[in-house]
């Protein structure tokens, strides 16, 4: 029998996002079934600064526990709404991806935020972040301007920190980052997992804390059949007792700890769908 190869596919999903990853990992981890060791990992957004950090060796038990206290930096929970404003309006208006793209950009180039040097300071104080691993880690974000996704990785030229920055940059919320000139914003501006850059491997697993996509395409289970029927796949989302641990407004940075234990208890309803597509 051949090696197969597994992709770890990691989506957006702000502070509560981020603790409820952790925690379904850490929960599979405890169970015998580590995820640190997928043959690719992709981060958009919050999973962005979830795969960094595993992909950078930061053990799980830590992870977690980070999640028990909160972020450093905590944001207004009334920014939950302005996001979802701008976001909505871009995608009800018609138009090519990139079009949406581009008027959220242009929403969240307009808006009023902490600096980038701010953000970079207080997210590279949060994150145990250094630089790029060696083992294949994707992170898209979009740019501002153009609308167009770019996708970072070890061969790009742009710091780990920055990458994760700009996946995480919540349009109107957190400002755009600036990497070699052109200015990024949020990696889930359109999809929050971009399962896509999965394809070419046996095996996918999604982490999706968020489901809710305003076109079929961009839902979770129709990205993973487009990667083919050749591809065994697993899609994880918020059961109902972490959607209510979750909440409503993701940027509740209140809400963490009920996340990441809500992930861990999770991990034990989906841990045989997950050893068997896993081992």
């Amino acid at each position: 029998m051949g090696t197969r190869s597994r992709a770890l596919v990691l989506g957006g999903g702000g502070y509560t996002g981020i603790a409820w990853e952790t925690g379904l990992i850490f929960g599979l981890t405890e169970l015998g079934i580590p995820l640190g060791d997928a043959e690719l990992m992709v981060g958009t957004s919050a999973g962005s600064a979830v795969s960094a950090q595993l992909r950078m060796g930061t053990p799980i038990e830590e992870l977690f526990d980070a999640e028990q206290r909160g972020p450093s930096v905590k944001l207004d929970a009334a920014f939950g709404a302005r996001y979802l404003t701008a976001v909505y309006g871009a995608h009800l208006m018609p138009g090519p991806d990139h079009s949406i793209a581009r008027r959220i950009g242009k929403a969240a180039l307009r808006a009023v935020t902490m600096t980038e040097e701010e953000r970079r300071s207080a997210f590279a104080a949060h994150a145990s972040i250094t630089d790029w691993p060696q083992e294949p880690l994707l992170i898209p974000a979009f740019d501002a301007v153009s609308g167009q996704r770019r996708v970072f990785d070890r061969t790009s030229g742009v710091h780990l920190i920055d990458a994760v920055a700009a996946s995480c940059a919540v349009p109107t919320v957190l400002p755009p980052m600036t990497i070699a000139g052109e200015r990024y914003i949020d990696g889930g501006a359109l999809s929050s997992i971009n399962a896509d850059l999965a394809a070419g491997h046996d095996a996918v697993l999604v982490l999706a804390p968020t489901t809710f996509a305003l076109k079929r395409k961009w839902k979770a289970e129709a990205q993973v059949a487009a990667l083919g029927g050749g591809v065994r796949s697993v899609v994880v989302s918020p059961d109902r007792e972490a959607r209510q641990a979750l909440g409503r407004n993701s940027l509740d940075a209140n809400r963490t700890a009920a996340s990441a234990e809500a992930g861990r208890r999770q991990a034990r309803t989906v841990a045989d769908a997950v050893a068997h597509l896993w081992s």
